[in-house]
């Protein structure tokens, strides 16, 4: 049998994450594998506890929501291991964009039988990122969805409509400007998305042209609305097709600055951490990610 590490959060998911646990062991052992259980509750810390594991496994797993992949990942940078992952959250976004299926079994599998990938991530002045990170609307709903009391009969896609909803209410937009590597734009914005993964929590589509190995960030620009534009713009991200909206323009850079006149939320996989100015910085092939299989082998 191979050994390796499961870095567990049992918090995630709404304590989720921590049923599951047995589940997934006996289809780890089912697969080969002898996992070695390291149990984390919450975020902190969870970075260490990965650089510690690092120096006994090769593969390392997160089993919990974004922001625990998110540590975890954080903490392997540099080791030389290869990061798994066992979606267990309330959205699991990474997962969904690379790939990992959603089943407990599948990721399991992969976990086994998948191929490490070397991928980007995103390092900012307020931490770091594999996924998707934004400035503006986005972070607002994160926060709404996290703090703003969503019952939880409405966890998952209903939660977020719902905090999404409440965040509208007192839209606005603001001035901001916008440094892709040289190339300085001001714009009264919405939500500026820095995106090196595809998708949302949920598989939501936010950035269908990004890919995690291509050394570029997508970045969406959404440009002030009226009411009644809010509703096109809504219904194209939902079919996962918002770039198509004229509203919405899309670019590519290593680099991006985002400030304003007013300070806005920064959210990086789900979490809002900081407020702008901000910086975001391409790091390439930074980490390895065990997955399905590599795009276009």
């Amino acid at each position: 049998m191979r050994d390796l590490a499961v870095i567990l959060n049992p918090s995630s998911g709404a304590g989720h994450a921590g049923r599951l646990w047995p589940q997934v062991r006996n289809h780890l052992i089912r697969e080969g594998l002898r996992p070695e259980l390291i149990r984390q509750d919450g975020l902190d810390g969870l970075g260490a506890l990965a650089r510690r594991a690092a120096e006994r496994y090769t593969v390392v797993a997160a089993m919990g929501g974004d922001g625990t992949v998110r540590e975890v990942a954080r903490g392997l940078q540099g080791t030389g291991a290869v990061l798994g992952i066992i979606p267990a959250g309330t959205g699991n976004g990474t997962a969904f964009s690379l790939g990992i299926p959603q089943d407990p079994e599948r990721a399991c599998r992969v976990l086994a039988r998948g191929r490490p990938w070397a991928i980007d991530l995103g390092e900012t002045s307020v931490g770091l990122f594999l996924n998707v990170a934004g400035v503006g609307l986005d972070a607002r709903i994160t926060r709404e969805y996290h703090e703003g009391r969503i019952p939880p009969a409405l966890g998952g896609i209903p939660g977020y409509v719902l905090a999404a909803l409440r965040s509208l209410a007192d839209l606005h937009a603001c001035s901001l400007t916008v440094t892709l590597d040289e190339d300085r734009r001001s714009l009264r914005g919405l939500l500026v998305v820095v995106a090196n993964g595809s998708y949302y929590g949920k598989g939501i589509a936010i950035s269908p042209g990004s890919h995690p190995a291509d050394g570029h960030f997508e970045v969406c620009l959404v440009e002030e609305a009226a009411p009644l534009e809010l509703a096109g713009l809504v219904t194209l991200f939902l079919a996962g097709r918002l770039a198509e909206h004229p509203l919405v323009h899309v670019h590519r850079a290593r680099r991006v600055r985002v400030e304003g006149d007013e300070s806005q939320l920064v959210h990086l996989d789900g979490d809002v951490l900081g407020t702008t100015p901000v910086d975001f910085r391409l790091l390439p092939g930074r980490l390895r990610v065990m997955v399905p299989g590599i795009p276009g082998n």
